[in-house]
């Protein structure tokens, strides 16, 4: 009896320590095998534009795609290359009717004189009354009324003392060392990260123009400010004088991103010394 209670345990342990080890190994793969991504976008002058986009891990052994088309959309996913789960999606436009107003029912100009004569006497009457109790309502009211607005003069100026005192530590905070040191470690963190997630591909060529060419240049202005982060791989032809509004052509985007190395960024700038205390006396100067 006991040889197979031992029996037992020694398999339940074991299988134990299988899942253990699994669930260790799948978690060192996904810190260390990088994620890939994708993303396609075709656009004619004419026809409407699509976008593919594409999301794998594990030598594609998992992988996630999104397909845009004008106003549908379908993602998927699938493991080992068989689908798993399929969605699709589409935009509807709701159309609504418009009620017609029903004709007005006939009256003589006599009626509608004399409904006209009675709601101006009943208005009369109205500023009589309103006029006669105004006057002992004002007496009563103009001592609470200068009392209420000198609370309020003074919860404004309570207030505005407050921000600029909030103001003024924050800004002495921000001038000392520590600050600095803390600001330029977390800028140094920050690029790292970016440059984990940035693609390492990416390439095209897109044309586009509007009626206004004032309009082009200032889309082909804003364009310009991020020509640092393709590096010119992307081109871009403008047309001033293009009669409507039109965008064409193809871009791509490709790049890896390691979960690992982006963790561990961040596990160094959360306990970094001087970037906590900072933090912690920016809250408690904030307050």
């Amino acid at each position: 009896m006991r040889g197979v209670i031992w029996a037992a345990v020694r398999t339940t342990a074991g299988f134990a320590a299988f899942l253990l080890a699994a669930v260790l190994l799948l978690f060192v793969l996904v810190l260390v095998i990088p994620v890939r991504y994708s993303l396609l976008f075709q656009k004619d002058r004419e026809a409407p534009g699509k976008a593919d986009a594409q999301i794998s891990w594990l030598f594609q052994a998992v992988s996630l795609w999104i397909r845009v088309e004008e106003e549908r959309g379908r993602a998927g996913l699938r493991i080992l290359g068989i689908p798993v789960h399929t969605f699709s999606w589409k935009k509807n436009h709701e159309s609504g009717t418009r009620k017609q107003a029903e004709a007005p029912g006939e009256f003589s100009c006599q009626d509608a004189a004399s409904e006209n004569s009675k709601a101006s006497a009943a208005r009369r009457k109205g500023k009589e009354r309103q006029n006669a109790g105004q006057g002992d309502l004002s007496r009563e009211t103009s001592g609470s009324t200068r009392k209420h607005r000198k609370k309020r003069r003074r919860f404004k100026g309570s207030r505005v003392e407050a921000f600029v005192q909030s103001v003024s530590r924050l800004w002495a905070l921000l001038r000392e060392k520590e600050t600095g040191k803390a600001a330029s470690k977390t800028v140094k963190l920050v690029f790292r990260i970016l440059c984990q997630v940035f693609p390492s591909e990416m390439g095209g060529q897109i044309s586009f123009g509007m009626e206004n060419p004032c309009n082009t240049g200032y889309v082909l202005a804003a364009l310009g400010m991020t020509v640092p982060l393709h590096r010119n791989l992307v081109t871009v032809t403008p047309d001033f004088e293009a009669e409507e509004n039109f965008l064409s052509g193809e871009a791509f985007l490709k790049g890896r991103l390691i979960v690992g190395k982006v963790i561990w960024i961040a596990a160094k700038g959360f306990f970094d010394r001087d970037i906590r205390m900072t933090v912690m006396r920016l809250q408690g100067k904030a307050l």
